[in-house]
């Protein structure tokens, strides 16, 4: 259970780092690790000091407070979902903790009775809601991309649609 959240804190902080952020030069170089650098002009840096915490939570978007990690074998699945203008998606649920970041648009998440819903623009991230029955819409006139990443377990869905005919 410790290495599921391990692996996914890793993930998300080497994706937004690699992908976010651009390093500035630092002070002074570590002079263990730049003797071993085969790059004279490469200085080591403190991570702490070029990153920037985007989300630490205990609940879904929801207010909800997330469950116990699985203790079946675990499974990271990581996808990137591109919603297109003014469509939206069928009400489904997620059996396992779920983190959404959105790269570009906007997007809306709703619950099923409409008692909740929390409106995403490029940047943000959210925990979905978990085993609650949800839908999504882009209702702007651009694509809306998703980087989606599942603390799931290997043999369990990633999303249960509610009506079984919709793919």
């Amino acid at each position: 259970m410790r290495t599921v959240f391990i692996i996914l804190s890793s993930f998300i902080y080497l994706f937004f780092i690699n992908h976010h952020f651009a390093l500035a030069e630092t002070k002074e170089t570590h002079p263990s690790t730049a003797e071993n650098h085969h790059e004279s002009n490469i200085k080591v840096i403190n991570q702490s000091d070029y990153a920037d915490l985007l989300i630490k939570t205990d609940k879904s978007w929801d207010g909800a407070l997330l469950p116990d990690y699985s203790t079946k074998e675990p499974q990271i699945t990581v996808i990137r979902l591109t919603i297109p203008p003014k469509s939206q998606l069928p009400i489904h649920q997620h059996p396992s903790i779920t983190v959404a970041y959105l790269l570009k648009g906007e997007f809306t998440a709703i619950l099923e009775d409409n008692s909740k819903k929390i409106e995403l623009k490029a940047g943000k991230v959210e925990v979905e809601v978990v085993n609650t029955w949800h839908y999504g819409i882009n209702y702007s006139d651009d694509p809306a991309e998703l980087l989606i990443v599942y603390i799931g377990s290997k043999n369990v869905p990633l999303t249960i649609n509610k009506y079984n005919d919709i793919q």
